[in-house]
């Protein structure tokens, strides 16, 4: 931290602040109108150490500059001089990485009248951070805080800043004010064309998630998704969403079920537990043709074994439901007669079940055309089928329709899905 704050002052102080070319112009007229400044006042003796001091630092023979700027010390006698040798501490400070000796040449530099308001500003921004830097190494985070606010006040846009604030904050149980600087943090990351880290997102994710709203929990993790789309982090950022939603909330069985269709199709279920609750909620709205399915999927890969005890009355429900199931086209023939959509519905979701998502889509037109359905229910499972069919395009309207939550939590994680190449990198 503290290289790239020497850095920094470097190249504000050392180069200087360059203006616009429109800037410039206005600021040669104002010189032109403006007294000419009075040329320092150096004695003789002074000025030959300051000129041994200037010419050492040039050719970065520090130890010798240092001594010079010793003796050019020992010898000032006006404010003048003060102004010459805290200038030539600071760049030897610079170059030699003294921090200390730097903050000592800036008190001074900003005392100085001789000091332009400009330069003055910077210094001061800098002091201020260097302060911060201190409080924040040694964990003095309150202390550290108004330092900080304090540097970009004046003018300093360190991304440092912002993480140093947000774990400050977080230390000092501002968890609030902590997700906003790290939220500033990483938009300035990407406006550089740098990307964030991804403790970053785990450290708002966390503190998001602590303070109890799912849905602010949904929005941090599919940025995280978007940024770092693995199906490891599917699977994390899904289970972390699933996970809030029981703890504070209602996960009714549509919302569920659509998040676990999600994770199948990122390949996301890791373990009997994923399908275990997959095929319980596919079974609760009745859909045995999908549990079945999800079952045999579980057991070809592995992750659920064929004498696996749990899946014994799962596997009998399924069983029986399918058995009891109308066939399709009965199922289809109904929907076409009745007056309202409810059997269309119902139907569209016997066909995901079976895979077939084209027909699918065409019974959940069908009911939403008679009418008579949770409209909503429908707009997001015909969007989920329209996805599993490959039409990406055409399943985001339907996706950006459903506005109830926490349905509307699991539509946004399809969405963010619909944007992410083809394969998730594993």
């Amino acid at each position: 931290m503290k290289k790239l704050m020497m850095v920094a002052l470097a190249s504000a102080i050392s180069i200087g602040v360059v203006m616009p070319a429109s800037a410039q112009k206005e600021d040669k007229k104002a010189k032109e109108k403006a007294p000419k400044e009075t040329p320092l006042q150096v004695g003789d003796k002074f000025r030959k150490v300051a000129g041994d001091a200037d010419k050492a630092i040039t050719d970065k023979k520090y130890d010798v500059a240092a001594a010079k700027i010793g003796e050019a010390e020992a010898l000032i006698k006006n404010d003048d001089e003060k102004y010459y040798w805290a200038d030539m501490l600071l760049r030897l400070s610079l170059g030699n990485n003294d921090n200390v000796a730097q903050m000592r040449a800036i008190d001074v530099l900003v005392a100085s009248p001789r000091t332009p308001p400009e330069r003055a500003r910077v210094l001061s921004a800098h002091r201020a951070m260097g302060a911060a830097n201190d409080a924040y190494n040694a964990k003095k985070y309150a202390e550290a805080i108004p330092l900080l606010l304090k540097a970009r006040e004046l003018g300093r846009t360190d991304i440092d800043i912002s993480v140093m604030l947000a774990n400050s904050y977080s230390n000092t149980g501002k968890n609030s004010e902590a997700v906003v600087e790290l939220e500033k943090a990483i938009a300035d990351s990407k406006a550089a064309g740098q990307k964030a880290p991804e403790s970053w997102y785990k450290f708002a994710i966390t503190r998001v998630n602590a303070a109890g709203d799912p849905s602010a929990t949904a929005g941090w993790l599919l940025r995280y998704l978007t940024d770092y789309p693995t199906v490891a982090n599917w699977r994390w950022g899904t289970v972390v969403y699933r996970d809030a939603v029981k703890r504070n909330g209602s996960f009714d069985n549509l919302s569920r079920l659509g998040l676990f269709r999600l994770m199948r199709t990122t390949g996301a279920l890791a373990d009997q537990q994923d399908y275990f609750d997959y095929v319980k909620a596919a079974l609760e709205l009745g859909l045995p043709f999908e549990a079945q399915a999800v079952i045999k999927e579980g057991e070809t890969s592995g992750k659920i074994p064929s004498d696996a005890s749990a899946f014994v009355q799962l596997k009998a429900t399924a069983a029986s439901g399918v058995r009891a199931e109308s066939p399709i086209e009965e199922l289809v023939k109904g929907a076409q007669a009745a007056k309202n959509g409810k059997e269309a519905a119902s139907a569209g979701d016997v066909l995901i079940g079976l895979g077939n998502y084209a027909r699918a889509v065409e019974l959940y037109d069908l009911a939403l055309s008679k009418g008579g359905v949770a409209t909503e229910t429908v707009t997001f499972n015909r969007a989920v089928a329209l996805m599993l069919a490959g039409r990406k395009a055409d399943a985001r309207p339907g996706f950006a329709a459903v506005s109830t939550k926490p349905l509307a939590d699991v539509a946004r994680y399809w969405l963010t899905y619909i944007d992410l190449p083809a394969a998730l990198a594993q």
